[in-house]
């Protein structure tokens, strides 16, 4: 029994040997044909589209493009599927730089001219692969440029912002904008209806402490000199202080006031103000007046209005009280 035991053993190793021996003869056949199979389809003539998106330039400010020149050239190759494959793998979304300041320009009536072959452009695919002229085409053949003369003009720079600061900070001073100017170079007819160049939106929450960062410009219609600006942001800690200020009346013309004698109630407004902590203590409040303004539309109103001036540009107003005042006309 034991024997037979062994010899069914031995049958059975054997036989499962022999299914993998014929497993991997089979996985070699089918590797060996599916290799065989991707040479001789490699060896024929296949066609691919490639796009290449081209990246203009060294761009004049001297000139402006009046037409709009061609953002992309495609070749088509039909050539080997290796020699494609290796394009494929190499030069899929693939972009090109030109240099725009080769171009010839050429005089056309009110504009110049120039043109470029895209096998020009094209050039080092077509070297780099051998490809022969029946091997290839391009689209589209040329790219054209129309130009018109550009003028310059010096504008200001308007910051386009929301900045606001945790409390109890706030911005003390002026926002710097480093340049504050700008030349746009556009044609006369877009210069002179532009005045200014705006920054990008800037919106900064919850500022503790002077900041300085880099802002784009918008230009929609010609270009800048520079794209991006550097601005100053100077914060610090406030706090509040109260003055109390005797109001000034002021007329509106010297007869007006000749004629018209005014007695306002109350005479004098409690004013509060957020300053920085450095110069509460010695802060000066006699370059600020308080004051009314009196003419001749508001000779049937009951009340006038308080308002202010002479702050320096680091202080705030929080508030005037009262807001307003009465008043009688003795004449």
């Amino acid at each position: 029994m034991i024997k037979k035991r062994n010899i069914f053993k031995k049958t059975i190793s054997k036989d499962n040997t022999n299914k993998k021996n014929k497993i991997y003869v089979f996985l070699i056949c089918i590797i060996i044909s599916s290799f065989i199979w991707f040479l001789i389809k490699m060896s024929k003539d296949y066609s691919y589209e490639f796009e290449y998106h081209i990246n203009y330039i060294n761009e004049s400010n001297s000139y402006a493009f009046i037409n709009q020149p061609d953002t992309s050239i495609t070749i088509v190759v039909k050539t080997q599927g290796f020699r494609l494959l290796r394009m494929f793998l190499k030069e899929r979304d693939k972009s090109i730089d030109f240099d725009l300041s080769r171009l010839d320009f050429n005089n056309k009536d009110a504009h110049k001219e120039a043109y470029v072959n895209s096998h020009y452009i094209l050039r080092y695919v077509i070297d780099e692969y051998h490809l022969k002229t029946e091997e290839y085409f391009i689209r589209p053949d040329s790219v054209f440029f129309r130009t018109n003369a550009l003028a310059s003009k010096k504008l200001p720079i308007v910051l386009h912002a929301n900045i606001q600061c945790k409390s109890p900070y706030n911005i003390s001073g002026k926002i710097v904008l480093k340049p504050d100017s700008v030349v746009v170079y556009a044609t006369e007819e877009i210069l002179k209806n532009i005045t200014e160049v705006e920054t990008q939106y800037l919106e900064i929450n919850d500022l503790e402490a002077s900041k300085s960062t880099v802002v784009s410009l918008v230009c929609e219609h010609g270009r800048l000199s520079m794209d991006k600006i550097i601005i100053d942001i100077p914060v610090e800690k406030y706090t509040e202080k109260t003055a109390e200020f005797s109001i000034e009346i002021r007329y509106d013309s010297l007869s007006l006031q000749k004629e018209t004698e005014i007695k306002i109630f109350p005479m004098k407004a409690e004013v509060s103000l957020n300053l920085p902590m450095h110069s509460y203590a010695d802060y000066k409040t006699k370059e600020i007046s308080v004051f009314v303004d009196y003419n001749e539309k508001l000779k049937n109103s009951d009340r006038l209005k308080i308002d202010l001036d002479g702050l320096a540009d680091e202080v705030k107003l929080i508030r005037i009280n009262p807001q307003t005042v009465e008043f009688i006309i003795i004449k």
